[in-house]
């Protein structure tokens, strides 16, 4: 990091700005349209490892993809009761499952027996039924039965639940955290709740589902798309419509 503070409204093109373009516009700009946050400490380099060492990976996975608000499915995806969609992420597996009340669960996807995935994809269930022992569980993570009770003296039923993870909805929108001392979802996503009030998420469907695996470190991909200035070069039939290097 540079020791020199920088003033992020000098730190840019010389051409017009965002705000430049709006000023000259002869119609009313609605008020969302000037919104704006500078955020960043300023310029640095961050070190190779950080995208490409398995330790510091490992370590992502353990302080953040543990600890860290997820969306998962969209609550259209499990309307009724026992409609349940499997999200997985670094290892872990849940089960996002619709309850009788409509309150919605997130179990753990494994079997307190031997470990082997109850369900896969997405579907409807009336109970968990491990397809390895038959060990059983209601859609709401309390333990039912097995076929050899008589084998597992030791087992508690009420004590034998499967564990949950965190779950909470903004606009349609099912969330999962695993870390179960983590700040509520509305705080955390904070402001992005309120800039994204006014297009009604709640009140919109998903038509289609589209996902591509790439094969690089997380940030690097997210970074793609966090930033405008490839823009230039790489997707340059977009430029007048999202204005200059200042974007």
């Amino acid at each position: 990091m540079t020791d020199q503070a920088i003033n992020f409204r000098d730190d840019r093109h010389p051409a017009d700005s965002y705000e430049d373009v709006l000023a000259r516009e002869t119609r009313p700009v609605p008020d969302y349209m000037r919104e704006g946050r500078q955020l960043g400490v300023g310029a640095m380099t961050v070190e190779t490892e950080r995208y490409c060492s398995r330790d510091f990976f490992e370590k992502e996975v353990r302080h953040v993809w543990s600890k860290t608000w997820q969306f998962a499915c969209r609550e259209e995806d499990i309307p009724k009761p026992g409609d349940y969609h499997v999200y997985e992420v670094v290892g872990k597996s849940l089960i996002v499952v619709r309850q009788e009340d409509g309150s919605i669960k997130a179990l753990h996807n494994s079997c307190l027996h031997r470990g082997r995935k109850l369900v896969n994809g997405k579907g409807c269930r009336s109970e968990f039924k491990c397809p390895y022992h038959a060990f059983t569980w209601a859609i709401d993570g309390a333990y039912k039965s097995n076929p050899l009770p008589w084998d597992f003296p030791h087992i508690e039923p009420k004590e034998f639940g499967l564990p949950e993870a965190l779950v909470d909805t903004w606009g349609g929108f099912v969330f999962i955290n695993c870390d179960r001392d983590a700040r509520p979802l509305m705080e955390v996503i904070a402001p992005l709740a309120e800039d994204f009030a006014r297009f009604d998420f709640a009140n919109r469907y998903r038509a289609i589902w589209v996902q591509k695996k790439c094969r690089c470190n997380w940030k690097a991909l997210s970074e793609a798309f966090a930033e405008s200035f490839h823009s230039i070069t790489t997707h340059p039939q977009i430029l007048p419509g999202i204005g200059d290097a200042n974007s």
